[in-house]
């Protein structure tokens, strides 16, 4: 299982995710659930991430590319790895 910091990938997450022109639907789709429109500016990343945590926090769905790694890998449910690289 490849992994990766959760904060770096968190970052590059709202950067292409909420803050990109160029991929306009994800943009749009994360302005309505996440509180947007966004600028890639400290502020807005703070902001982001608090809304994030309160959705996370109420039990809300959070969009994959930003939920948990460990949400994904199986590792709740008991699945063991040979490797954990990053």
């Amino acid at each position: 299982m490849f992994v990766r910091n959760p904060y770096v990938r968190l970052l590059s997450g709202f950067l292409d995710k909420a803050c990109n022109p160029h991929v306009e639907s994800w943009v749009t789709l994360i302005n309505d659930d996440y509180g947007g429109p966004y600028k890639s500016t400290p502020e807005d990343f703070a902001r982001f991430v608090k809304i994030l945590m309160s959705r996370f926090d109420n039990g809300e769905p959070i969009n994959p590319h930003f939920s948990r790694l460990f949400d994904h890998c199986g590792l709740a449910n008991g699945m063991r790895y040979d490797l954990y690289l990053k």
